[in-house]
């Protein structure tokens, strides 16, 4: 184990108990956050992504309100039989193939790998720039190039 020190700062004593309170809520003590901002810090060479609660959260009456209004609008969508579901879904399991295919034939492998994360694995920008040890802003920027070089080579 490495050696252990002990930081010490002081803050607000308000602040320090609301920011406690809300990690509280994210199931974690504060020493635990701070540990856990300064290894995403090191990790992306810059501030780690942004972990927040919601500012409203929804209420019970809320949440059954919205579910209710999907459960209408479903029930406006036209009935499908099951043969015409495995259709729909083997024909959008044809089109994941062809867009990995697709990524696949780029040239450059960052290229590749941020493209694949993103919309094959549906990964968030911060944490491909976690995974790819960059920064979020070069993600960002790299995201640009990937899809220019993506447009080029399928003339899209």
């Amino acid at each position: 184990m490495t050696e252990q020190v002990l930081i010490q700062f002081r803050a607000d004593k308000a602040l320090k108990q609301e920011v406690t309170e809300i990690y509280e809520n994210l199931g974690m003590d504060l020493p635990t956050a701070f540990r856990m901002f300064m290894v995403r810090s090191k990790m992306v060479r810059g501030l780690p992504f942004e972990a927040t609660l919601p500012e409203m959260p929804i209420t019970r009456t809320e949440a059954k309100k919205a579910f209710h209004e999907l459960r209408r609008q479903a029930a406006d969508l036209p009935e499908m039989s099951l043969d015409e579901i495995n259709a729909e879904i083997d024909r959008f399991v044809d089109e994941k193939h062809k867009i990995i295919n697709q990524i696949q034939g780029l040239k450059n492998s960052d290229y590749i790998s941020l493209l694949f994360k993103r919309y094959v694995e549906f990964k968030k920008f911060e944490t491909i720039a976690v995974e790819m040890n960059f920064t979020y802003q070069y993600v960002l920027n790299m995201h640009g190039y990937a899809l220019k070089e993506f447009e080029i080579a399928y003339k899209m």
